[in-house]
């Protein structure tokens, strides 16, 4: 897959929270090969991993903490983020350009389950298939490549009929 994917592909990370260095059309040729691939890349990243949500909150309270200087007993997943950076505070255009950018994310806990991806914190990790990456994964190859999600399935190729590439 080419430049010409690349919002495809940033979006398909977003939504998995996964990172996809190198994907090809040859080694991911059908939607099919697509969502085995990311089943795999997801299942490595959080193998082990009981519950991500949890894991992310606590690395993000931590950077909460450090940068604006508060105790980290204060924050839990359900603070809202105008709690922790008041309107005052904003002024700095690095803090408002940060909060600017995440208008739908009201809480702590929202931030978290971003951080991982909408898959992961809306699934959790056990019980993942290669369906249920399916389900998710067709929506976003219908809207970001201009194609009819109710036209698509795993066997559809991505060069051939899609004309990615």
């Amino acid at each position: 897959m080419s430049l010409d994917t690349t919002d495809f592909i940033l979006a398909v990370e977003d939504h998995f929270g996964i990172e996809l260095n190198h994907v090809d059309g040859e080694l991911v040729p059908t939607i099919g090969d697509f969502a085995d691939h990311i089943l795999s890349e997801v299942l490595a990243r959080w193998a082990g991993v009981i519950c991500p949500t949890r894991r992310a909150f606590f690395k993000l309270r931590t950077s909460l903490c450090n940068s604006l200087q508060v105790e980290g007993l204060k924050i839990r997943p359900s603070t809202r983020l105008d709690e922790l950076i008041p309107h005052s505070r904003r002024k700095s255009d690095a803090i408002r350009l940060r909060y600017d950018t995440l208008p739908q994310y009201q809480t702590v806990g929202d931030l978290a389950r971003k951080s991982i991806g909408w898959f992961i914190g809306h699934h959790g990790v056990h019980g993942i298939t290669k369906q249920t990456v399916l389900n998710d994964l067709i929506p976003i190859v219908g809207y970001e490549l201009g194609v009819d999600a109710d036209k698509l399935h795993a066997d559809i190729r991505f060069v051939e009929d899609l004309d990615v590439g």
